[in-house]
């Protein structure tokens, strides 16, 4: 008798590191910066933490590393309990590494003792831990050196090298790339990502640019007002965005008022296919309509309807982002290929592929 194959078995994710209902409020602040957020970050996950300014991403790194106490919840590092109201285990006790936006090395130390400086000792072995991090970064010839004697990212490269190697558990990175230029950002956020994932290096990595979130990211959190309110892949937090809020956030768009007819949804920008991520929606619904500049098309328009014209054009190569006004006055973008450019004051219409249709919100009730 044929034996029967086996297919091995995925090896099993293990949560690395846990909030659970977490409350953090800053001393004399009204409102909690963080309010009963959850979270669980996988052993190896490399977690981006996208949210706009005073949402609490930064907060968030803060209570994992134990720089700020928190009120109510639990938070869970490897197994072990270093955070509830009763409990706070101090920060050099977490093995939690942190990579801080402004990389904070010491001015009047060199690249090796940088390095050297979060080690417990230093001896042989302290030297051959500099050495192996430093040839990870690819930083090796540089151990002697200061830091105004670097470049940006390579100051930024030694802040991540000084933070590996104590080995910690999990990597904290606060907008570790927010100093440096984009051309430089897009190239160096992708060699953080793949020296930590080599690592093995569970990484959590805050920021507030979407495209960061979105590119490097195993997993992307999104937070607003001390929460987060949507947690998965990158392709499915943009495709199937929680919310309108969620969908604004990880994709530049404008938002218009819309209301569902069969399989469209009529808009004063046009009539559009849609989908709607929160469930089925009745013919009359009034939704909000995410309209993202780059899922739409673009041309001119002879016939008769509402008016929609071109009142502002940016050329920037390979697309052009075209401003219209809608017959209300409001006004969305549209990015368009650079061919037969549409000349300021011309009457378009907008229509979305049938592949990209638009996303749809049922409308918030009035407070």
């Amino acid at each position: 008798m044929a034996q029967e194959a086996h297919t091995p078995q995925a090896p099993q994710l293990i949560d690395l590191v846990t909030l659970r209902n977490v409350t953090a409020t800053y001393p004399g602040a009204g409102a909690p910066a963080l309010s009963g957020m959850d979270l669980a970050v996988r052993e190896g996950e490399f977690l981006a933490i996208l949210g706009p300014s005073g949402s609490g991403k930064t907060t968030a790194l803060r209570v994992i590393a134990g720089f700020e106490r928190i009120q109510d919840g639990e938070i869970h590092i490897n197994g072990e309990l270093v955070a509830a109201p009763n409990r706070h285990v101090d920060p050099e006790r977490r093995r939690v590494g942190m990579v801080f936006q402004d990389y904070a090395l010491f001015p009047h130390l060199t690249v090796a003792d940088n390095v050297a400086f979060g080690l417990a000792n230093s001896n042989g072995s302290s030297d051959a831990r500099v050495g192996a991090v430093l040839d990870l970064v690819d930083l090796v010839g540089y151990e002697n050196r200061y830091p105004h004697e670097l470049s940006g990212g390579q100051q930024q490269r030694v802040a991540l090298a000084r933070s590996l190697a104590p080995e910690p558990v999990a990597l904290l990175l606060d907008e570790p790339f927010s100093n440096l230029d984009r051309q430089l950002r897009a190239s160096l956020r992708r060699n953080v990502r793949e020296i930590v994932k080599d690592h093995g290096t569970t990484s959590i990595l805050v920021t507030h640019d979407r495209e960061e979130a979105l590119g490097i990211s195993d997993r992307v959190a999104v937070m607003d007002k001390g929460r987060v309110i949507q947690v998965g892949a990158p392709e499915n937090v943009y495709r199937n965005s929680a919310t309108a809020d969620v969908a604004r956030m990880v994709g530049p768009s404008d938002t218009v008022r819309g209301r569902i007819a069969g399989p469209w949804v009529d808009t004063e920008a046009g009539r559009f296919r849609y989908r709607s991520p929160t469930g089925p929606l009745g013919n009359g619904t009034f939704v909000e309509t995410v309209l993202r500049a780059h899922d739409l098309e673009l041309g001119p328009w002879e016939g008769d309807g509402a008016e929609r014209r071109v009142y502002y054009r940016e050329y920037q190569g390979e697309f052009t982002e075209y401003g219209i006004r809608l017959p209300s006055g409001r006004r969305i973008n549209v990015r368009r290929r650079s061919i037969a450019p549409l000349e300021m004051g011309t009457k378009v219409i907008i229509t979305a592929p049938f592949d990209r249709p638009v996303l749809v919100y049922p409308e918030k009730p009035l407070p």
